[in-house]
């Protein structure tokens, strides 16, 4: 991890939204930057529903970015299930392939969309009745 290795080194502690910005993002090494994670060939195991470990290291960092703010009242999150951005880098028959083959088991069989997750977040601040609530925007993958 060479970003994080710079990173290291002009601090003693890092961030988790930086090194997730890392691992994740950086156009040379990144998680999603340099492989396709979904479907047959990929991992897919940064999904809390998926992974207990990686759920864990979530739920500390939620705790952790909870208490930063001063434990407000208000506190939701929204879990994206398959969403079709450009963080894919499929193109042409192959991006519709791939997201049929990977939605296909949903209730609602195909990926989601940017606008569809701006939605839920929007509704989920508009809303002030709405605290400690997990808004699940997968086309039904949970339930299938």
């Amino acid at each position: 991890m060479k970003s994080n290795t710079k990173f290291f080194k002009k601090k003693k502690f890092l961030p988790v939204d930086k090194f997730i910005q890392n691992v994740l993002y950086d156009k040379k090494i990144g998680y999603y930057s340099t492989r396709q994670p979904f479907g047959k060939s990929g991992d897919f195991i940064t999904s809390p529903k998926v992974s207990n470990l990686f759920s864990e290291i979530i739920a500390v960092w939620m705790i952790s970015t909870w208490q930063t703010l001063g434990r407000p009242k208000r506190i939701n999150i929204v879990a994206p299930g398959i969403i079709d951005t450009p963080m894919n880098s499929l193109k042409g028959k192959a991006r519709q392939e791939f997201y049929q083959n990977t939605t296909k088991s949903n209730l609602i069989p195909r990926a989601g969309t940017p606008d569809e997750i701006a939605k839920a977040i929007i509704f989920a601040i508009e809303n002030d009745f709405i605290t400690g609530t997990t808004i699940d925007i997968d086309g039904g993958w949970l339930l299938s």
